[in-house]
């Protein structure tokens, strides 16, 4: 969750995510934003998933189930209601160009974006402009198809969407999610190195009872 929180985070402040390798066709140095990820993944994942965020029903998840994490961004009233000219529909480009991310333009010289720097930033540390970003920015977790509601965004109405819990605020969500994401998870792994399956003094050890 720290891994989507961070892409959904630079997509908001820096208009896209884009992948440290090549091999997805996406990277810093071309400047192509990803729109979508996949990740196969266990049960107990799932599980894992629901249950850190409250939205766990208490049933295991049956087999093909999925959970779907979507950010939604609030649209420019200015530019919704703003009426189209002809030099705006000379502009328009394809559904084929959307998707492939191409340009009728052949001299474009856009400077392909650097990489992101909110990457494993609490929220407390972000600078008030990056928090309104975020702000305008909605996360919807649908489990199985279905959309879950999240305590901690239905708590308070500025949490969510007005009208409906299950759009959390990327503000909110990342607050959440900020509570259990390691900061470094390297060296956080590395913390207990050397004092033992049950920890130091086998402080972690139980009686099994048979």
């Amino acid at each position: 969750l720290g891994d989507v929180v961070d892409r959904m985070v630079s997509t908001a402040v820096d208009g896209g995510w884009r992948s440290e390798s090549s091999a997805s066709g996406s990277s810093p140095t071309n400047g192509k934003a990803i729109k979508f990820a996949m990740s196969g993944c266990h049960d107990t994942t799932l599980a894992a998933i629901l249950t850190s965020t409250g939205a766990f029903d208490g049933k295991w998840p049956p087999f093909t189930s999925s959970v779907a994490i979507e950010l939604f961004s609030k649209a420019d009233q200015d530019q919704a209601q703003a009426a189209p000219t002809a030099g705006d529909a000379a502009q328009k480009k394809g559904l084929f160009s959307f998707l492939t991310g191409s340009s009728s333009s052949s001299t474009s010289t856009t400077t392909p974006p650097q990489p992101s720097e909110t990457a494993r930033v609490p929220l407390s540390s972000l600078p008030e402009s990056s928090k309104e970003s975020l702000r305008s920015h909605y996360v919807r977790i649908r489990y199985n198809d279905r959309p879950v509601r999240i305590p901690g965004c239905a708590a308070k109405a500025e949490n969510h969407l007005p009208g409906d819990e299950s759009f959390c605020t990327l503000e909110a969500f990342k607050e959440i999610v900020d509570k259990f994401t390691p900061q470094d998870w390297r060296s956080e792994c590395l913390q207990n190195l050397g004092e033992g399956l049950y920890g130091k003094n086998d402080a972690e050890k139980s009686i099994a009872g048979f």
